[in-house]
């Protein structure tokens, strides 16, 4: 979810699925520690299913007691949604970690999966697919919470309150469900299966709605940040590099000698350089519509329309569950305080947002200046500590920032539900409405989840990203984060979604997932004996050895990227 999204970067070889969590289990405690946490996830994730079920069998659910759904009806969708979120999650991996493969090699034999890259690699494309995609993720977190959170004092298989109101009242047997079914195993098996998974219909069909829902403007706020803050770091930018030009003509100046002042003016020139191509980098964030000077007006037009259009939606949606909020009109529970709400409520979007943030800007640390972190003793702490190797400017995926990204995801979903929960729309009067709108107004805006889940994309993650991507000094200096790193750690360490290790395989089998590698390797011993076959002109002729060689060395090029390396890809790239 994201959570991005999203996003997970998972082990890429089966030695390294037995490294889960918090480090390899070299010890006998460690293994009986690792195979007590395996078993004890197991058991709560076949119980949540089990209370999930039996509360909307009994009609206990909001869906099913209040809005008079059919049992049956809410259970597919429930399921349905599961399915289609995994796709999400594992698509967007796919989606990214496939953008330095040559789609030449699996244009033929995963077809699917060569439509789905050939039109989210198509320009900037991607990032259009990951904005869209996010807003369909958090939409169907919405849906879930409404088909399946349970009405209030909810009791089923006869257990004891207690347990009634964590797993049921808490949400916590749905908020398992959805990490486990939803995200995580998806994740598992997409990282080094990623042709095989994006192989089918259903993404194909997912990647253009993501790319549709992201060009009907829902989302542009977005980029209306977006473009805010490229012009605050480009402002930042020339100033420090006019700084530094004033600096090396006073330098200059001050020097007598012929080959000292052309050694000024090279560093001068240089130094000039690397501002103009700091600019160009900042500047390729802003949407292509404005970055061309030649541009179309009426493009120039559409895209602010849109810009307008998703600002007015966005306060339109901050007005509908304020209202409901003061009004009691919620599906958060009676016996909580308005005041306990709200003030939870903006607690929930900060944590969520920085979250979000916070994962962006430790991946950015490899482009950082080394020299830049260790001048500031919080975030070179907060370094040192996610990054036990100290080599935070290298590609290292150590155990601790695995187990972080794990727990970032497993918090992440739990504070998307409390969001859910607050938020989501639950009139307590039969027939009243909002402002006096229509039932079927209030129906299809208000009590679906679509404004709600607008809200949580747009100021609870998008947003956040965007900040981190130009500023993540802001994230990784602030005393925050190292108790964000620790929260995040101490929940994977808890081991409550080990199951998502096991149960990733049930589908890998059933399907048969094959690894990236076996394709490629596949794709290069046939490349390289030179005999495949070329259509051209109405007539079939061998391929010349000079191609074959040429499309090995391609081939070899794109093996280089292991699975590892393409979820730090993902992770990077997703911002």
């Amino acid at each position: 979810m994201a959570t991005d999204t999203a996003t997970l970067p998972s082990t890429s070889t089966s030695a390294d699925e037995e490294q889960r969590g918090s480090g390899s289990c070299s010890s006998f405690w460690g293994k009986v520690l690792s195979g007590t946490k395996m078993t004890c996830s197991i058991v709560l994730i076949l119980f949540s299913v089990v209370v999930v079920s039996v509360a909307i069998f009994t009609k206990q659910t909001v869906a099913t007691a209040e809005y008079g759904v059919h049992p049956i009806v809410a259970l597919c969708v429930f399921w349905f949604s599961m399915a289609w979120l995994a796709i999400l999650e594992g698509g967007l991996n796919a989606m990214v970690g496939l953008q330095p493969i040559p789609k030449d090699l699996y244009k033929t034999s995963h077809h699917k999966a060569y439509l789905c890259t050939r039109a989210a690699h198509r320009g900037n494309q991607i990032e259009r697919f990951i904005v869209g995609r996010q807003y369909l993720d958090l939409t169907i977190v919405f849906t879930t919470s409404f088909m399946v959170s349970a009405i209030d004092n909810a009791q089923v298989l006869g257990l004891p309150q207690i347990v009634n109101d964590i797993f049921l009242g808490g949400d916590l047997a749905v908020i398992l469900c959805t990490i486990v079914f939803g995200q995580l195993v998806s994740v598992i098996n997409c990282s080094h299966s990623m042709l095989d998974y994006i192989n089918n219909w259903c993404m194909v069909a997912s990647t253009y709605l993501a790319l549709f829902v992201e060009a009907t403007g829902i989302l542009h706020a977005v980029y209306f940040v977006q473009i805010i803050f490229t012009k605050i770091a480009n402002r930042n930018k020339h100033k420090k590099n006019k700084s530094k030009s004033n600096v090396l003509k006073r330098k200059q100046s001050d020097v007598m000698d012929g080959n000292s002042t052309s050694d000024a003016n090279s560093d001068s020139h240089s130094e000039a350089s690397r501002s103009r191509a700091n600019e160009s980098s900042c500047s390729s964030s802003i949407p292509e519509e404005l970055e061309p000077a030649d541009m179309p007006l009426w493009k120039r037009i559409f895209f602010w329309a849109r810009v307008l259009f998703s600002l007015g939606i966005s306060v339109l949606a901050v007005v509908v569950f304020v209202t409901a909020l003061i009004g009691g009109n919620t599906t958060v529970r009676s016996e909580i305080p308005i005041p306990v709400s709200i003030v939870s409520l903006i607690i929930l979007l900060l944590l969520g947002g920085f979250m979000e943030a916070l994962q962006i800007a430790l991946f950015a640390v490899k482009h950082l200046d080394q020299a830049k972190i260790e001048a500031n003793p919080t975030a070179r702490r907060n370094c040192h500590f996610i990054f036990k190797s100290g080599g935070y400017n290298e590609e290292n995926d150590t155990n601790n920032v695995r187990a972080f990204l794990v727990g970032r995801q497993i918090a992440q979903t739990v504070i998307m539900f409390m969001i859910a929960r607050i938020i989501s729309v639950d009139m307590k009067v039969e027939g009243e409405t909002l402002f006096g709108v229509s039932p079927k107004v209030q129906a299809v805006l208000f009590d679906s989840g679509l404004l709600n889940a607008l809200v949580s994309t747009i100021f609870a993650s998008l947003s956040w990203r965007v900040t981190a991507n130009f500023f993540p000094m802001l994230y990784l200096g602030s005393p925050l984060s190292i108790w964000i790193i620790r929260l995040c750690l101490l929940v994977e360490g808890t081991g409550i979604c080990d199951a998502a290790w096991l149960l990733a395989k049930i589908p890998a089998a059933i399907v048969g997932y094959k690894t990236d590698d076996y394709y490629l390797e596949q794709a290069a011993a046939s490349s390289a004996t030179g005999q495949e076959d070329l259509e051209v002109g109405g007539g079939i002729h061998k391929r010349s050895h000079k191609q074959a060689s040429i499309m090995t060395e391609s081939i070899d090029s794109a093996s280089s990227c292991t699975s590892e390396d393409r979820q730090h890809q993902v992770q990077h790239d997703e911002c």
